[in-house]
């Protein structure tokens, strides 16, 4: 209830009320990262996908699958990022075929796939580098 209405004020407040739930929350037992995907707000699910990264936290797979079908490219950049750390090339191959016979995709998220399973080692070892970047993860 405390972060709802924090969440309500300005964004240094916003952040700060976020944080200190994934903090109080380390474990997720109270559903506080999929609480800040839910907002679809880029800079709340930016800091719920790092917080489940760095701390090993599984998240809802098919909540993170649906913000790749999100209007905000970044959403959807932070999401795959998610989705890359967590999958083999098999699932995000999966994921690539899946993807596409969707009535409507976004070409961005298509792109960065495409990349990350079909170029060469050298190219591919950068797009993974890239991609897992914004999640402050290392390859």
């Amino acid at each position: 209830m405390l972060l709802r209405k924090a969440l309500k004020k300005n964004y240094s407040l916003k952040r700060t009320a976020a944080e200190t739930a994934l903090d109080l929350d380390s474990q997720n037992k109270y559903g506080t990262i999929e609480f800040l995907l839910e907002l679809s707000e880029k800079d709340m699910v930016c800091l719920a996908l790092k917080f489940a990264t760095q701390n090993s936290i599984e998240v809802n797979e098919g909540n993170v699958v649906d913000m790749l079908y999100n209007d905000n490219d970044e959403i959807r950049l932070y999401s795959l990022s998610y989705l890359l750390y967590r999958y083999d090339n098999s699932k995000l191959e999966n994921l690539l075929n899946d993807y596409m016979l969707s009535s409507t995709y976004y070409y961005n998220v298509v792109c960065w796939i495409d990349r990350i399973l079909y170029a060469p080692a050298e190219l591919n070892q950068y797009f993974r580098s890239k991609l897992l970047s914004r999640l402050n993860v290392a390859n």
